[in-house]
């Protein structure tokens, strides 16, 4: 049995495209039009590599309806939502696979996509470690709506191996279905969400409370450093020099000094990304030289 039902007066869609002018229809839209953005930062992020995400479609279909449309061989992801008993689906084609896994293993995405088959183990675990990452993201999209963990069920190669008769998932079971296309160079992609319409009735399509900018403000850049964690910065260690003619710059020889106007006293500038950011001195870690921070911003 499904953990929820819909709230009194939340209409339910009906299979198809449900209608624009809805206000719910307008709720599911924003939240996951938000959610794109921040997949792409998460995908950039985490393969080094530039991707664009757009949201590209919200319909309406049956469970069943869903797997029958699906091609095989696939790439297919069946999630609980914990602590929910609701089941979600996420599906990429091979060939959207495939330039995903040779990202993550350090190699480029080229135009011509590569031939559908099913995956291996191997694969089926490195594209495990690359769907935490965009999942990420969406559960906190989805906390307009309730509070889940993305629990791994089954991968499926074939659609038409999923398991029938989930009584929890039943295939008349209407699926709110969300499509975003995925870009990478000249490789494009399409991601496919699929989570039952009970899970986002339960809050009746309620948006949550509005809050001020400045509380709203943390929590967003708090997100935003979470997902460049993983990214590099250039750091540089500078010392103040004075103007230097041309003319001297033309006559330096090897082994000539050049004084600079920066006191033996005076702390260095350490400099990441071109921004001045802390303070320090040059000191030696073993055989190499090392910054010691001795002031932060």
């Amino acid at each position: 049995m499904l953990a929820t039902s819909p709230s009194a007066g939340a209409k339910q869609f009906e299979i198809g495209q449900p209608d624009s002018a809805s206000p719910r229809f307008r709720t599911l839209r924003a939240v996951h039009e938000r959610y794109a953005p921040s997949l792409a930062t998460a995908l950039s992020a985490f393969l080094r590599s530039d991707f664009q995400v757009s949201f590209h479609d919200l319909s309406i279909q049956t469970s069943g309806g869903f797997q029958a449309a699906l091609p095989n061989p696939t790439c297919l992801m069946v999630f609980r939502l914990h602590p929910r008993e609701e089941r979600m689906y996420l599906h990429m084609n091979c060939a959207t696979v495939f330039g995903l896994l040779e990202m993550l293993l350090g190699g480029k995405c080229g135009p011509e996509p590569a031939a559908a088959r099913n995956l291996t183990e191997i694969e089926w675990s490195l594209l495990e470690e690359i769907v935490r990452v965009m999942v990420r993201p969406l559960g906190e999209a989805w906390q307009a709506f309730a509070t889940v963990e993305f629990e791994v069920e089954s991968l499926v190669s074939e659609p038409g191996l999923v398991a029938p008769n989930d009584p929890n998932q039943p295939a008349n079971q209407p699926m709110i279905r969300l499509a975003f296309n995925l870009r990478c160079g000249e490789q494009s992609g399409l991601l496919e969400i699929a989570a039952p319409q009970s899970f986002f009735d339960s809050s009746a399509g309620a948006v949550p409370d509005q809050k001020s900018p400045g509380d709203a403000w943390e929590p967003d850049v708090q997100q935003k450093l979470a997902l460049l964690d993983e990214a590099g910065v250039s750091l540089e260690v500078r010392l103040d020099g004075s103007l230097l003619p041309v003319a001297d710059l033309m006559n330096l020889s090897p082994g000539q000094v050049i004084k600079l106007d920066h006191p033996l006293d005076q702390p260095l500038c350490g400099v990441v990304n071109r921004a001045l950011s802390m303070q320090g001195a040059v000191v030696s870690s073993g055989k190499k030289r090392a910054f010691q921070i001795s002031a932060l911003p």
